[in-house]
C-alpha cells in the first residue's frame, strides 16, 4: 500500500455548509482568547521592561500568527475537509501520521486542554461562590453543560460560540477602556525599567514563547473546513480577520496597561487586569474580572469541544477499530459519538485533577505535528501540482518556511520545560503519543482480514 496516495474515507463524505465567516471568527477568536492574555503581559513586562520591546515581541508574536493563517489558508481552502490537521498530515505521509495526531489529541491534547480550560472557569468561579470541591463541580458542570449544548446540533453549538466570543471581546475592550481612563503610575514608570544586562536574545526568545502561547489554537478552526459555506474565500476572510481581531484585542490591552500601571506596575503585578478593574470600580473589580475569565474560559472550551470532535469523527470513519465515532446525526448536523466520547474523557480527566503534567509532557509533539502541517503544503505542491488552489500563500515557499520555524522553536520551548517539570517528561508525552501505535497497527489488521488491503483516491 502506497502511504503518498493514501488518504481518508472521510474525504467523500459531504457535510452540511454550517458556517459562515462570523461562525468561524467567533471560532477563532473564542479559542485563542483564553486566560492566558490575563497573565502573560505581567510575565513579559518582567522579563523585558522596555515598552517599545513589549509591543515589538506581541508584533512579532501576532506576525508569526498571521504567517501560519496564511499557509492555514491554502491547505484548508484547497483540501476542505473535516479534520483539518488530521487530513492534511494523513493524506500527506500516510495514515499512520493522521492516527497518531488524532490519538494523541483524543487522550490527553484535545481533551486535556478542555479539562484544563474549564478547571480554569471553576477556579474563578470559587472566587464568586465556594463550597467544598467546587472548583471541580464547576469544571466538571462546564465541560457536561456545553457538551450537552453541541449535542443538540450544530444550530446551538455555534450560537453558544458567537455568544461567549462576543460577550468576552465586549469585555476586553471594557478593561482597555478603564485602562486608558484611569492611571495608578506617573507618566515616568511608562519608561524602561533598568535591568541588569539589559534586553538579551533569551529574554526576548523567552518572551516571544509565552506571545505565542497566547496565540495558541487559532488553527483549530481548520478542523471544520468541510462545513464552511463558499470555503474557498470564506476560509481565507475568516482566518485573516480573525488574526486581525486578535492582534489587534493583544496590542491594545498592552497599551492600556502601560498607559494605566506602567512597565514596572505590570512587572510587579500577580493579576494586571485585576489591578485595573480595581483602580476602576474597587473591590467589585474583582468580581467582574472573575466573570471575564470565566467567560473567556468558557469561550476557549466551547469552541475546542465543537471543534475537536470533527478530529475524532474523521478517525472513526477512517479507522475501523474506532468506526463507532465515525458516527453522525444527520438531523442534528453533529457527530454526536464523538462529541460524547471527547466529553466523557474530558470530564474524567477533571475528576482525576491529574492532566495538566500530561499536557505538559505532548506539548512538544503536538508542535511536532503542526510543523508537519506546514511541511505538507510544500509536499502537496509537489506531488499534486494540477489541483486547483484557491489561494496561493504569497512569497512561497518563504512564509512556509518561517511559519515551520516558529513551530520548531516551540518544540524546543515545550522540550525543555517539560524536562524541568519531571525527568525525561518529554519523552513520557512522546511515549503517551506513541502508544497508539498498537491500536494503529490491531485497526489495520481487522480491517484487511475483512475487505483486504485497499487505495483510496482522493477526490478533489
Amino acid at each position: 500500500m502506497n502511504p503518498m496516495i493514501e488518504t481518508t474515507k472521510s474525504a467523500a463524505i459531504h457535510l452540511p455548509k454550517s458556517f459562515g465567516v462570523f461562525d468561524l471568527v467567533s471560532i477563532f477568536v473564542g479559542i485563542i482568547i483564553g486566560s492566558a492574555i490575563y497573565q502573560t503581559p505581567s510575565t513579559i513586562a518582567g522579563i523585558l521592561g522596555s515598552p517599545v520591546w513589549i509591543m515589538v515581541v506581541w508584533m512579532l508574536g501576532g506576525l508569526l500568527s498571521f504567517l501560519g493563517a496564511l499557509v492555514y489558508a491554502e491547505l484548508a481552502s484547497t483540501y476542505p475537509r473535516e479534520g483539518g490537521d488530521y487530513f492534511f498530515l494523513h493524506h500527506a505521509y500516510g495514515p499512520w501520521a493522521g492516527f497518531l495526531y488524532a490519538w494523541g489529541r483524543m487522550v490527553v491534547i484535545h481533551t486535556g486542554n478542555i479539562a484544563s480550560m474549564a478547571y480554569i472557569a471553576g477556579n474563578y468561579g470559587t472566587g464568586l461562590a465556594a463550597f467544598p470541591h467546587s472548583q471541580t463541580v464547576y469544571a466538571l458542570a462546564a465541560v457536561i453543560l456545553l457538551t450537552g449544548i453541541n449535542c443538540l446540533g450544530i444550530r446551538q453549538g455555534k450560537w453558544t460560540q458567537n455568544l461567549l466570543t462576543s460577550t468576552k471581546v465586549i469585555g476586553l475592550v471594557g478593561v482597555i477602556a478603564v485602562a486608558l481612563f484611569v492611571r495608578a503610575a506617573p507618566a515616568e514608570a511608562i519608561e524602561p525599567v533598568a535591568s541588569e544586562g539589559g534586553i538579551t536574545f533569551g529574554g526576548l526568545f523567552m518572551a516571544l514563547i509565552f506571545v505565542q502561547f497566547t496565540f495558541g489554537g487559532w488553527s483549530d478552526c481548520a478542523f471544520v473546513a468541510s462545513e464552511v459555506k463558499n470555503p474557498e474565500r470564506n476560509i481565507l476572510r475568516s482566518l485573516l480577520l480573525g488574526m486581525a481581531l486578535v492582534t489587534a484585542i493583544y496590542l491594545l490591552v498592552n497599551v492600556a496597561l502601560m498607559l494605566a500601571l506602567g512597565v514596572s506596575g505590570m512587572a510587579a503585578s500577580h493579576s494586571v487586569m485585576a489591578d485595573v478593574l480595581n483602580l476602576g470600580f474597587g473591590r467589585t473589580g474583582a468580581g467582574l474580572l472573575s466573570a471575564l475569565v470565566i467567560l473567556s474560559a468558557l469561550g476557549s472550551v466551547n469552541g475546542m469541544i465543537l471543534t475537536g470532535a470533527r478530529i475524532f469523527h474523521a478517525f472513526g470513519t477512517d479507522h475501523t477499530l474506532f468506526r463507532f465515532l465515525g458516527h453522525w446525526d444527520q438531523k442534528k448536523g453533529a457527530p454526536l459519538v464523538a462529541f460524547l466520547v471527547q466529553g466523557i474523557i474530558s470530564a474524567v480527566m477533571v475528576l482525576l485533577g491529574s492532566f495538566e503534567s500530561l499536557i505538559i509532557y505532548t506539548t512538544a509533539a503536538h508542535w511536532i505535528f503542526l510543523s508537519g502541517v506546514g511541511a505538507s503544503l510544500f509536499v502537496f505542491r509537489y506531488r499534486e501540482p494540477g489541483v486547483t488552489r484557491p489561494y496561493r500563500v504569497h512569497l512561497y515557499p518563504f512564509i512556509p518556511i518561517l511559519y515551520i520555524a516558529s513551530c520548531l522553536m516551540l518544540v524546543y520551548s515545550s522540550l525543555t520545560y517539560a524536562n524541568t517539570v519531571a525527568p525525561y517528561g518529554a519523552l513520557i508525552g512522546f511515549l503517551l503519543v506513541l502508544s497508539g501505535l498498537p491500536f494503529y497497527w490491531l485497526s489495520n489488521f481487522y480491517q484487511e482480514s475483512k475487505h483486504g488491503p485497499q487505495n483510496r483516491q482522493i477526490n478533489n
